[in-house]
C-alpha cells in the first residue's frame, strides 16, 4: 500500500526505512482515531480532517529541512 498511494512523507528507501514510517503513520493515525472517539463530544469527521490536513500543510511548510542540506545529502537514505 505504501508504494502504491503517494504522501510528502514517504521515501524511497529499503524496506526497513519504509517499515519504519508505515509503523510511524499508523501509529499517529490510531492515537488521532483513540483521541477523537473517546471524547465527550466528539467533532464531526469532517472538522477531524480539516484540522489534521491544515497541520499536515504547515508541517510541510516548516519542515523543510532540505534547505540545510546540500544536494547530495537529499538523496541519500537515513543510515549511521
Amino acid at each position: 500500500m505504501y508504494t502504491k498511494y503517494s504522501a510528502p512523507w514517504h521515501i524511497e528507501g529499503t524496506p526497513q526505512e519504509i517499515n519504519f514510517v508505515t509503523a510511524f503513520s499508523f501509529g499517529g493515525l490510531w492515537q488521532l482515531l483513540e483521541t477523537w472517539l473517546a471524547s465527550d463530544e466528539p467533532v464531526m469527521p469532517e472538522q477531524v480532517a480539516k484540522t489534521l490536513v491544515a497541520s499536515m500543510q504547515r508541517l510541510g511548510d516548516v519542515g523543510n529541512f532540505t534547505a540545510y542540506m546540500t544536494q547530495d545529502e537529499t538523496k541519500k537514505p537515513f543510515r549511521k
